[in-house]
């Protein structure tokens, strides 16, 4: 193995790593964020929007 390959394990390595923060971040706050169209959670943005339709 060279450097290349070694950077290369590396980047790998810190992509997979970042990612797993981030799906572990988004689990903790429900994974969904306002206004996304595939949450199965009643967000704010949805009781609002709501709110001024049966207003």
């Amino acid at each position: 193995m060279n450097i290349w390959d070694v950077m290369i394990l590396v980047i790998i390595a810190s992509a997979v790593a970042a990612a797993f923060r981030v799906m572990k971040a988004k689990n903790k706050k429900g994974g969904c964020s306002c206004g996304c169209g595939g949450c199965t959670k009643e967000c704010a943005l949805h009781r609002e929007e709501k709110e001024k339709t049966e207003s």
